[in-house]
Formats: structure tokens, C-alpha cells, sequence
């Protein structure tokens, strides 16, 4: 039984040889991205945001050019976000904002990365996004977006005699829900 040698001499072994290289290339992705798509939905199903953040940089170091990477780029981001570190938040929408509309998750990062860039006083980098996507960030997105805004605009202001101090508590899901009823609530 012959051997497989690689880059003869003949041109016709020579394209044999690049279309088997070929395929087992594919043949490392197809077996790469189960294995992907099993770490990042056990990621969705954890309910320590900590913990799930460990298994998203893994989908993000093992398969960077795939949508779970760039999906796991943005929840990592957003954690970072409600926890109030900015610069962290920036540095992982960066990556998804660099690769463009390529990225499903693009329109996304860049409504969030402006808010991050306002968060640090950085007007002219939020400014600067908004320049470049003025798509994303025109006055029929924004309606669209938040309806609420028309409305409150619209009313006449209530006039309070005294002043109240409200503290008020957001809770904002990143892990997996227990029951799949609560799923369509939020």
C-alpha cells in the first residue's frame, strides 16, 4: 500500500494534496464547533455569572472567528458593564466593534460601547461612534428603542412639594432561568 507523500512532483498529486489538506482542515472545524456549541449553551445554562464567564473566554480563545465567540465577547461585556468597569466592558466590545458588520451582535456593540465611552467622559470617541453608524443612532432607531421617552415628553411635569428619596433595585438575568415560563416575562 503506497504511502501518502505530500507535494510531489506531478501537478496532478500536487492538487491532491492541497484538496486532502483541505479536508481535514474542515474536518478540524466541523469537530471543533459541537464542541464549542457545547461549552457556550452550558455557559447559558449556569447561573454564577462568574463561572459562565470562564466558559465564554474559552469559546472565545478556541473558536474566535465564530458567532459564539462574538456572542461570548458581548456577555462578557455586558457583565462587565453592570458591574460599572467600563474600561473592561470597552475592551471586549472593541473586539466585536473592529470586525465590523461582519458581526451579527455590531448594531448591539456599538449602542453599548457609546454608552460605555459617555460612562468614562470620552465624548469624542461616543460622538465618533455615533458618526459612523448614524444608521444605528438615527431619531427613528431611537423611537423605536425607547418608546417610553415619546411619552414621558408628552405629559405635563407633576409638581412634587417635597422631595423623596427612592432607591430603587434592577435585577438583569445572565444566567440560566430555572423555569421556562419566566423566559417569555423577560
Amino acid at each position: 500500500m503506497p504511502s501518502l507523500r505530500f507535494f510531489r512532483n506531478s501537478y496532478s498529486d500536487k492538487v491532491l494534496n492541497v484538496r486532502l489538506m483541505i479536508f481535514a482542515i474542515l474536518l478540524t472545524i466541523i469537530n471543533i464547533q459541537p464542541q464549542i456549541k457545547e461549552k457556550y449553551q452550558k455557559a447559558l445554562k449556569i447561573k454564577d455569572p462568574l463561572e459562565a464567564v470562564e466558559y465564554y473566554r474559552q469559546v472565545v480563545k478556541e473558536a474566535p472567528n465564530t458567532p459564539y465567540a462574538d456572542s461570548s465577547l458581548f456577555r462578557i461585556g455586558m457583565l462587565y458593564y453592570i458591574l460599572g468597569d467600563f474600561e473592561r466592558t470597552i475592551n471586549h466590545f472593541e473586539i466585536i466593534y473592529k470586525k465590523g458588520a461582519k458581526s451579527t451582535l455590531y448594531s448591539k456593540t456599538c449602542y453599548w460601547l457609546k454608552f460605555c465611552y459617555e460612562n468614562i467622559g470620552d465624548s469624542t470617541k461616543a460622538k465618533e461612534i455615533v458618526r459612523r453608524n448614524k444608521n444605528l443612532f438615527s431619531p427613528q432607531t431611537e423611537q423605536k428603542t425607547a418608546p417610553e421617552q415619546k411619552s414621558i415628553q408628552t405629559k405635563k411635569p407633576v409638581q412634587q412639594t417635597e422631595e423623596k428619596k427612592v432607591q430603587e433595585y434592577y435585577t438583569i438575568q445572565l444566567g440560566a432561568y430555572e423555569d421556562k415560563k419566566w423566559l417569555e416575562y423577560f
